[in-house]
């Protein structure tokens, strides 16, 4: 397992073989993140175009962002303060399976719902903008 090997060349002092490692480990987690974006928006029936056109679109709200960021600030300081509780395997794989559940409902109500709709009137133009810089 990667996970130990990464441990075990850390503790030998084996920075090479640790740096591949970590970077074999980076590897495996983003085509695991790429694999359930696609399968998001397979289910939503949605093409990756359209994607990362809704991302960058949110992104570039400057208030939502700053909701995100006080949001991450809030919970950060409330960790802080917390004692520290080991998270067991079993609490971690029932912890990521009850997430995984409520984003795939999310997923199925938005399906549901129509998914995402074409955009018209000034998001329609940013929208094509954003087409002809893309390509």
């Amino acid at each position: 397992m990667l996970l130990d090997e990464r441990r075990a060349a850390l503790k030998n002092g084996n920075e090479s073989r640790y740096a591949q490692i970590c970077q074999l480990m980076q590897l495996k987690e983003e085509l695991l993140i790429q694999e359930k974006i696609m399968y998001a928006t397979n289910k939503l029936g949605i093409t990756e175009n359209q994607m990362q056109l809704a991302t960058m679109f949110h992104g570039n709200d400057e208030s939502k962002g700053q909701i995100i960021m006080e949001m991450q600030q809030s919970i950060q300081a409330k960790e802080s303060t917390k004692k520290f509780i080991p998270l067991t395997k079993e609490k971690a794989i029932e912890v990521f399976q009850a997430e995984q559940n409520l984003h795939m409902k999310f997923i199925d109500e938005l399906q549901a719902s129509g998914g995402l709709s074409e955009p018209t009137g000034k998001e329609a133009n940013k929208k094509h903008m954003l087409d002809i810089l893309i390509k």
